[in-house]
């Protein structure tokens, strides 16, 4: 599981947004059932996370 900042649940078709109450603006996710403050960081399964390749001997995948 991924942790991404809530402004990225915009994004996402499981999320719905109530911004009734402009001072507190609540994120609510279908796939957890939880509600969430807009702009905290939330777990999110639906994230794909992608690591880096990296070239072995050479630090951080730099090619020459």
């Amino acid at each position: 599981m991924s942790l991404i900042k809530t402004s990225e649940c915009r994004k996402c078709a499981h999320s719905h947004i109530d911004d009734t109450n402009k001072a507190k603006v609540i994120v609510h996710c279908d796939v957890n059932g939880r509600d969430y403050i807009y702009g905290q960081y939330a777990e999110c399964e639906m994230k794909k996370t992608r690591k880096s390749k990296t070239t072995k001997g050479e630090p951080n995948g730099k090619r020459n």
